[in-house]
């Protein structure tokens, strides 16, 4: 899904970035950022979830018995 939206945002900070990324357009420098944003909270979350997932390496089958 796709919206439109009016945003108030730097023309220099936006020309700088495009420069630098290489984006052609407002809209692709924009999905980017958020793109990143989305990925950086998700690593976020899981690093704060590390060492507190139990995993049972004792259920896992391995290839040495007859497992494949």
């Amino acid at each position: 899904m796709q919206m439109r939206t009016t945003l108030n945002i730097s023309a220099e900070l936006l020309d700088e970035i495009a420069r630098l990324s290489g984006a052609t357009c407002k809209t692709e420098i924009i999905d980017r950022a958020l793109r990143e944003l989305r990925d950086r909270l998700r690593r976020e979350k899981l690093k704060g979830a590390w060492g507190k997932i139990a995993v049972d390496l004792g259920t896992v089958p391995s290839a040495g018995k007859g497992g494949r």
